[in-house]
């Protein structure tokens, strides 16, 4: 995924966790962070992969897992990229890759 991609997600992500947020008032919005290791995790990649596409410690990807995974109040990874989808916080499209 390029970086063009990437950024373009992040903006799409962030925009679509605050209308979740909006049409369910007790879910907390992702940060810009949190929103990138999201896309991340959903498209199954592992944390030390993650860390360093992102240029942060593995500490810190869990760090951002776990915030997700309160703020979506999911119960695991596969219940937070199930929810992720079902508020539409993510989408199919975010995953096609352009060849």
């Amino acid at each position: 995924m390029n970086d063009e991609r990437l950024n373009y997600l992040k903006k799409q992500i962030v925009l679509r966790c605050k209308n979740a947020t909006y049409q369910r008032h007790t879910m907390k919005e992702l940060t810009e962070r949190e929103s990138q290791v999201l896309l991340f995790v959903a498209a199954g990649e592992k944390t030390f992969a993650i860390s360093d596409r992102l240029g942060i410690s593995e500490r810190t990807v869990n760090f951002h897992r776990v915030n997700i995974l309160k703020k979506l109040y999911a119960k695991n990874t596969a219940h937070v990229v199930m929810l992720s989808f079902k508020l539409e916080i993510l989408v199919a499209e975010d995953f096609l890759i352009t060849f």
